[in-house]
């Protein structure tokens, strides 16, 4: 038996204009807070979102309707987030850079980055390693040469910013980013931030402004193998190096490949490098 109680009617204190607002279900015992209705913030649109609360002890005070549970502890059942990126950047970016999103070739994103030496243009690709987005600059080009091969330029660019680069992986790193996405959703609202601890997350790009974030279900099966991603992360530590001033760790990455032969990896390494 499902019971429901809403923020309108009743004298209910309405959250703040724009905010979110939730509906308080009953659900096997546990309280559960549906979003009403989708709603905008400065970086997207938040489209989905279910918060779990626990078990709540009875009697129940509802008078002021689900906005009671603004600073109680939740969990996230599930979520979806549709990002602008133009407002994603505007809010990273700074000077002496500058990054326009692009219409994407292929599935993944496309940027153009100006830094102090020029224009570099680059793909990339995004996906989910439990509640950590890592991103992967790929094709990286520049129409004139710089202190350092374009994907290092790249790189530098995003730790210049403040962006987490995983030497290892050579990857761009945002740990938790569901969390920091709903911090900026809705604590200017009055509501505390939910755990986003073991969820599983998926992303979908929509063009050149949007992307999409998203739960996936506990049986859902997972993603294809990206083709792109899975060669370039080969040469990526070899660029995360370079992009740190790592020299000397560079080249016994560079040996490791051609003792190796990786023949594919040596022919990105020609146009990246």
């Amino acid at each position: 038996m499902e019971a429901e109680a809403r923020a309108e009617g009743g004298g209910a204190r309405r959250p703040p204009e724009g905010g979110p607002r939730f509906a308080l279900r009953f659900e096997e015992g546990r309280g559960r807070l549906h979003l009403a209705r989708p709603f905008r913030f400065a970086l997207g649109r938040v489209e989905h979102l279910v918060l779990d609360l626990g078990r709540l002890a009875f009697p129940l005070d509802l008078s002021a309707g689900p906005s009671r549970f603004r600073t109680r502890r939740t969990r996230v059942i599930s979520a979806r987030l549709r990002l602008d990126l133009p407002s994603v950047l505007e809010g990273l970016v700074r000077d002496p850079y500058t990054l326009r999103a692009l219409s994407p070739a292929g599935p993944g994103l496309a940027f153009a980055l100006r830094d102090a030496f020029g224009t570099v243009a680059f793909d990339a690709r995004a996906a989910f390693e439990g509640s950590t987005l890592r991103v992967l600059p790929i094709d990286a080009r520049a129409a004139s040469e710089g202190p350092a091969p374009p994907a290092a330029r790249v790189l530098v660019a995003a730790r210049t910013l403040g962006l987490e680069l995983e030497v290892d992986r050579g990857a761009l790193a945002a740990p938790r980013a569901l969390s920091a996405l709903l911090m900026e959703a809705l604590v200017p609202h009055g509501w505390r931030v939910p755990d986003d601890r073991g969820v599983r997350l998926g992303l979908e790009v929509l063009g050149a402004r949007r992307v999409s974030l998203f739960t996936l279900a506990e049986d859902a099966s997972d993603a294809a193998p990206d083709d792109a991603w899975e060669r370039a992360r080969r040469l990526a530590p070899v660029v995360a190096a370079l992009a740190i001033g790592d020299r000397e760790r560079a080249e016994r990455m560079w040996a490791d490949l051609r003792e190796r032969q990786d023949l594919e990896t040596l022919r990105l390494a020609g146009a990246a490098l």
